[in-house]
């Protein structure tokens, strides 16, 4: 079944498929698409294997990288805001010098809760000798409708076109994956200066005055001496990761404001293997440090220890 639309809305276009089935959504690959591939993710090659979470192209692809916030105007709930300011401090002998320093910023905001995302991922597979883009498998059920609707919009958004494929019927088989989520900069401990100028296109991706807040917290942990670097690609986009390998720590940094800093206790072999999902699912990370008044002294705790 081959869907030509900007997005649907309901399943009533999939009447022909019955419960039970086990479908892929899929886009065969074409010589002018190349470049569109390479924009959401996949390398310059396209090679069987690479699986990415797409960068973000509109709407639909948004919420499959960073999920959806729910408004709720009927209460407001107390919100943490880190800031960099800079102010004259007085040096003795009628003098003063420019100090830059954080500093939290206490406020109220209607409540706002965390849709996770689905963080559907697209693998390049070849069938007949022709390369096609596919989504996981998933069971078509009235319980994935939803996820259902987001995997085919997430297709129509990218493509403008996708497949719904019966597995049963068509198997795929889908190679081993080589995720391409993560860049890993060459290894090793590196001063601020020297860092600062190997991350500044991630730091440059954080809006505005928010620059500031984010290079300090980067700088923060770069004390500590890591043992390596890697920048978020593709849907990861906004994503830093700072490995200290003989801790078995890993810190988890994002450009996104009133977020937080993960740190996880898994191995770079399988942070890099895992979904987006995954890796900010509890199951994975020993800790979060929220963007407060306290970030510096919490990080502080868990590096030195």
């Amino acid at each position: 079944m081959i869907l030509k639309q900007k997005r649907i809305r309901s399943l009533a276009k999939l009447g022909e498929l019955t419960g039970g089935m086990k479908i892929r959504v899929s886009k065969n690959v074409s010589n002018p698409e190349a470049d569109l591939l390479q924009k959401i993710g996949f390398t310059k090659e396209i090679n069987i294997g690479e699986t990415v979470l797409p960068s973000i192209v509109g709407a639909v692809t948004r919420r499959n990288a960073k999920g959806k916030i729910i408004v709720d105007r009927t209460q407001k709930e107390d919100c943490t805001r880190m800031i960099e300011w800079t102010y004259n401090q007085y040096a003795g002998r009628n003098e003063t010098k420019e100090v830059t320093d954080s500093t939290v910023i206490h406020y109220k905001r209607w409540k706002q809760t965390l849709i996770p995302p689905y963080a559907i991922e697209l693998t390049v597979i070849e069938k007949d000798g022709i390369k096609q883009i596919v989504s996981p498998v998933i069971d078509y059920d009235e319980a994935n409708s939803e996820k259902i609707i987001h995997i085919i919009n997430v297709f129509l958004e990218i493509f403008g076109e996708c497949e719904i494929i019966d597995v049963d019927n068509n198997p795929i088989v889908v190679p081993t994956t080589i995720r391409l989520n993560w860049e890993l900069l060459p290894k090793g401990k590196y001063p601020w200066s020297v860092q600062e100028q190997r991350i500044q296109s991630f730091i440059k991706k954080a809006r505005g005055r928010n620059q500031a807040v984010i290079e300090r917290r980067l700088e923060k942990v770069n004390q500590y001496a890591p043992d390596f670097t890697a920048v978020g690609l593709g849907g990861f986009s906004g994503y830093i990761l700072y490995g200290f390998e003989e801790k078995e720590i890993y810190v988890l940094e994002s450009t996104q404001v009133n977020n937080a800093t993960y740190v996880l206790n898994k191995n770079w072999e399988l942070i890099s293997g895992l979904t987006k999902a995954e890796i900010l699912n509890e199951h994975y990370h020993k800790a979060r440090v929220i963007h407060n008044e306290n970030w510096y002294t919490n990080i502080d705790e868990i590096l030195a220890s």
